[in-house]
């Protein structure tokens, strides 16, 4: 039976069917209209801005630094991209200031009195109409005890040459810090925001905090150490006597070495990795929602280590060897390869473990006959594990995960 013919549109039934549909087709429509509008307008703007033109070049004379014992420099406002401030040494300190403008107008202060020099660098703080490039050339003195620096969008690169100072302060913002690993002090404190910190850095207290960015660093001969990001990753190698502290968020931890008496490892929503941790005393490991993978190498007499994460597995290794050498490989630059290595005498020991998960299962590895369980079950064990031929020490080890695997190995 052939179908029937359609019913042709009648203005009243178009009228019904708009009332039906209501405006969410008209909204789509618009909505689409406007958001090409915007794009059209964007790629305009971007394709006919005025670029920076730099007619105008002042260069200021030669500072000398000779006999300054504090430094400060300070750049407000927002310079244009091109903008640094370079560390070397030499036999003459002193500073000198380029600064590369569409006008003649340079407004740069500066001050040496009674061991003291400040350089004041005022930049125009319009973003989209800034076209004022600051270059900054500081050779440092000798017996330089405090360096100060406040810059935003201001690339920061220490010296190549061996320096020290004994206080470093550094905030800046929108910019990147890189350390060569040549300028040693008893203080490093960097404050910085969407400005990632790269390099090496050597001194008695080291405290390095950043935001929306991330931190790439060697430590060394250190004694307190404080590394604090949020929303970044935190790698690289870290030897230090007594602290180390790694807190982040949203950014995953992954070190090459640690070394220190008390060991940190705070994150969340990111995995926590370490190829070699050498424990004194307490290693506290925690994240959710990601994987823990640790190897201790040297773990020392009553030491406590502690790894807790949720919906992902926790794995930790612990090492018993006579001597090893630990080595570190992190690249300050692209396929440029900085290779540290320390060698470490291991110690043999007993040791107390508990793991617990959920829904999943828990396995501890060992020699035959060296483990000794009080508590056995498929998400929860407890008990010692005996080094043949004695030990020098008992370490207490931890383990703690949901919804998925829990791993304690002896090596």
């Amino acid at each position: 039976m052939p179908l029937p013919p359609p019913v042709p549109y009648t203005p009243d039934r178009l009228r019904v069917r708009r009332q039906k549909r209501g405006c969410c087709a008209t909204y789509c429509t618009w909505s689409c209209f406007v958001f090409l509008l915007f794009l059209v307008v964007l790629k305009l703007s971007v394709t006919f801005a005025p670029k920076c033109t730099y007619r105008s070049t002042y260069t200021s004379e030669k500072v000398s630094l000779k006999g300054v014992e504090d430094l400060s420099i300070d750049v407000s406002g927002i310079p244009s991209f091109g903008s640094w401030i370079t560390f070397k040494t030499s036999n003459q300190p002193y500073f000198q200031t380029t600064i590369l403008s569409p006008s003649d107008d340079a407004n740069v202060r500066w001050t040496v009195k009674d061991g003291k020099a400040q350089l004041n660098i005022k930049v125009d703080d319009i973003v989209f109409t800034s076209c004022v490039a600051v270059q900054v050339t500081v050779s440092l003195p000798n017996n330089l005890q405090s360096l100060k620096i406040n810059a935003i969008d201001t690339t920061v690169n220490f010296p190549d040459g061996p320096a020290y100072v004994k206080d470093i302060d550094v905030r800046v913002k929108n910019t990147r810090l890189v350390s060569k690993g040549n300028l040693s002090a008893n203080r490093w404190y960097m404050r910085t925001t969407n400005a990632r910190i790269e390099g090496t850095f050597s001194a008695d207290t080291i405290d390095l905090g950043t935001s929306n960015a991330e931190i790439n660093a060697i430590i060394q001969n250190a004694t307190y150490v404080t590394l604090a990001s949020s929303n970044g990753r935190i790698s690289g190698s870290i030897d230090s006597r007594d602290t180390a502290s790694l807190t982040t968020t949203n950014g995953g931890i992954n070190l090459g070495m640690i070394t220190a008496k008390y060991i940190s490892l705070i994150t969340s929503n990111s995995k926590i990795e370490v190829a070699k941790a050498d424990v004194g005393n307490q290693l506290d490991a925690s994240t959710s929602n990601a994987r823990i993978n640790l190897s201790v190498w040297k773990a020392g007499k009553d030491a406590v280590i502690t790894s807790k994460t949720s919906n992902a597995p926790n794995s930790v290794s612990l090492v018993s060897r006579d001597a090893y050498l630990l080595c570190t490989v992190l690249y300050n630059q692209p396929y440029i390869p900085l290779i540290h290595c320390f060698f470490r005498q291991s110690n043999l020991y007993d040791a107390h473990f508990y793991l617990f998960t959920t829904h999943s299962e828990t396995k501890v590895i060992a020699r035959e006959g060296e483990v000794q369980y009080d508590l056995s079950s498929k998400t929860e064990k407890e008990g010692d594990k005996l080094t043949q031929g004695g030990s020098v020490g008992k370490v207490d080890v931890s383990l703690k995960t949901t919804n998925a695997a829990c791993e304690l190995s002896f090596r």
